[in-house]
């Protein structure tokens, strides 16, 4: 898949979807957490525990609506975003595409990822 277009696959319980993440996935976020575009970068700067689960499944609905695919189902959003904050390393990759996505010249850096990795250690504890 393309990943400069935002366009990745995503492994969940051993399955694989697609991910697109375009402007109408920006618009559907947008949608669900009452934000204007201008918004969603500074959302993504002062809370990335819950922009990066939920922007990455919003460009898996966003590939099913691109698709036509009106039959796969996809996981619940918390299901979902619970064995993503299972593992750092898949965090700081999606951490990467979004930013590749979102035009950023250059991908999030590991530290930032492990920055994001504590910050979920530190809510849930």
């Amino acid at each position: 898949m393309n990943t400069l277009s935002g366009q990745f696959e995503i492994s969940f319980k051993g399955k694989k979807y697609k991910c697109h993440l375009s402007m109408n996935a920006f618009r559907l976020v947008c949608e669900a957490e009452a934000l204007t575009i201008t918004q969603m970068d500074e959302w993504i700067k002062r809370d990335p525990i819950a922009a990066v689960p939920r922007l990455i499944y919003y460009g898996m609905v966003n590939a099913l609506h691109y698709a036509g695919d009106t039959d796969t189902v996809l996981p619940n959003f918390n299901q979902f975003a619970a064995h993503m904050f299972e593992d750092e390393n898949t965090i700081a990759e999606y951490a990467t595409l979004i930013s590749v996505a979102m035009g950023g010249e250059e991908p999030v850096e590991p530290s930032e990822a492990e920055d994001l990795g504590n910050a979920k250690k530190t809510k849930t504890q």
